[in-house]
């Protein structure tokens, strides 16, 4: 009687040693791997989405990069009609002091020569719209995804800036609609107006903020919204 007591006494404490092993090796095992087992793969659907990453996700993501091409910046001096000064906000208390901005694809009257008087009346109504002013700064990406300069090393822009109603100015197509400025190609050389009605639009053209091939329409030349970077559709 003695020796079955402790026979099955002794099984009794050997099983729940077995399962208080057990247990602890189960718990170590989910406290040593939570990523594994919470976080999904990235070709895995996210829990509480049904069906895998949409086209709808892609461009929220694709929208979120695309605004690290946009900078707040400040402008300290406007030298003519297409060029500026400004101090540039790079984030996390981060500045780039005195970056010259060459307006995109734009140009404006020379202040020396025969078109000094327009020239001075052009950079006054930038200087009117910019001056003193916080700006939003799009720079021009080339198809590296870098900076892109023109010919004489400035970095070339958009500025945007926000007008007396509330409403986001692009200073760049301000320039061309109000006729004080003639558009300028890839290359960095103007185009006169009738030189433009004469060029007949290319099927497709690389998207000049990141290099993505985009469509042109024929009828209308537009160029599509671009896919890759978001860019809204614009007169090519």
């Amino acid at each position: 009687m003695d020796n079955d007591f402790v026979f099955w006494t002794l099984r009794i404490l050997g099983g729940i040693a077995l399962l208080g092993a057990f247990a602890a090796l189960m718990y170590y095992s989910v406290r040593a791997t939570p990523a594994t087992r919470t976080r999904p793969r990235r070709d895995q659907p996210i829990p509480g989405r049904t069906g895998e990453l949409t086209e709808t996700t892609a461009n929220e993501n694709l929208r979120i990069r695309s605004k690290l091409y946009y900078y707040a910046a400040h402008v300290t001096d406007v030298y003519d009609g297409d060029t500026c000064t400004v101090d540039v906000d790079l984030g996390m208390g981060v500045w780039k002091r005195h970056q010259t901005i060459r307006f995109w694809k734009v140009n404006t009257p020379e202040l020396r020569g025969p078109d000094r008087e327009r020239g001075l009346a052009v950079r006054d109504f930038v200087r009117d719209y910019i001056l003193d002013q916080d700006i939003l700064l799009r720079t021009i990406l080339d198809k590296r995804g870098e900076d892109q300069t023109g010919k004489f090393g400035r970095l070339l822009g958009e500025i945007l800036v926000e007008d007396d109603d509330g409403q986001i100015v692009n200073i760049n197509d301000l320039l061309l609609s109000e006729g004080m400025a003639l558009p300028m190609d890839e290359g960095g050389s103007t185009i006169s107006p009738t030189e433009r009605a004469l060029q007949p639009p290319p099927d497709a053209a690389p998207c000049p903020f990141c290099g993505q091939l985009r469509r042109i329409d024929l009828d209308t030349a537009m160029m599509e919204a671009c896919p890759n970077c978001l860019d809204p559709a614009r007169p090519w």
